[in-house]
């Protein structure tokens, strides 16, 4: 069986940081949207574990609410 080839407009999600922060927004919006368990959309998203992205998800949220420093 053939690996589907990945979109070269894509980026490689694999490659990217596990906690960066658009892969972040990105499993929130899939959170939200869905009804994708968090152990799914972490592996799709080649972000770790489970456990990790709930860890990541409130501490994103507080990043973006806080106000600029000075």
């Amino acid at each position: 069986m053939k690996k589907p080839r990945s979109d070269p407009g894509q980026p490689d999600l694999r490659a990217r940081r596990k906690g960066e922060s658009r892969k972040v927004e990105l499993a929130r919006q899939l959170r939200g949207q869905t009804t994708m368990p968090l152990a799914w959309i972490a592996e799709r998203l080649s972000m770790g574990t489970r456990g990790h992205l709930a860890w990541l998800l409130p501490r994103h949220s507080e990043r973006r609410r806080l106000p600029p420093r000075i």
